[in-house]
């Protein structure tokens, strides 16, 4: 699929601008505490993931597909699901991973040698009420009180971006006491011709804290 016409569905589908205003809905959390760092808590996500079963562009686009062909209809109920925010990497973006486009993706790995492109369904679904996929590929999971540290920044996504807050955060887990429970994430919530100024870019780690 060419990233061109992937980045078309993308601005047709989120209504973005390139000062980073659109409709996309962000899912809810509940912050447990705020200041330049935050410690932030999902209660719920339920996801949609399919593999990414080789390590370029076109596994993640075919990927992307699959899971926007689920939210456009193609599930057991036919029913078209709109699509949320952010964007989700998991830690190894920061070795050169790229999204091929701007979407509510989950990016995760499972073990070494799988890994998972995931987008979050709405708050109203459940594992009960979601829309069974067609595509024997797609799997349904939840993460429950998902709570991490989460610190912001405007600018690009990229390596040294994500390799300078990561390690800003790491700092403040450890001076508070908390333990890191898992790898490390870094969102993007915003289309890629967003201007740079105006993105909300973001790495979360998480913890295990009262």
């Amino acid at each position: 699929m060419n990233k061109y016409f992937l980045c078309i569905i993308v601005i047709l589908i989120t209504g973005c601008s390139m000062i980073g205003k659109d409709d996309t809905p962000i899912i809810s959390y509940e912050v447990l505490s705020k200041a330049n760092i935050e410690l932030r808590v999902y209660k719920e996500l339920l996801l949609v993931s399919a593999p990414m079963n080789n390590k370029d562009n076109s596994g993640k686009n075919q990927s992307f597909m699959k899971l926007f062909r689920y939210i456009s209809g193609e599930n057991i109920s036919a029913e078209k699901i709109e699509m949320t925010a952010p964007v989700f990497m998991d830690g190894k973006a920061e070795n050169g991973t790229k999204i091929p486009m701007t979407a509510p993706v989950f990016m995760d790995e499972k073990g070494s040698d799988e890994a998972l492109m995931s987008f979050v369904l709405p708050d109203r679904y459940t594992m009960l009420n979601a829309p069974k996929p067609k595509n024997p590929e797609l799997k349904l999971h939840q993460l429950k009180d998902y709570k991490v540290a989460v610190i912001r920044f405007s600018g690009l996504l990229s390596k040294s971006n994500i390799k300078k807050h990561k390690q800003i955060l790491e700092n403040w887990i450890a001076e508070k006491g908390y333990e890191e429970a898992g790898r490390p994430k870094a969102a993007g919530y915003n289309p890629p011709f967003t201007l740079p100024p105006f993105r909300r870019n973001e790495v979360l780690i998480p913890v295990s804290a009262e």
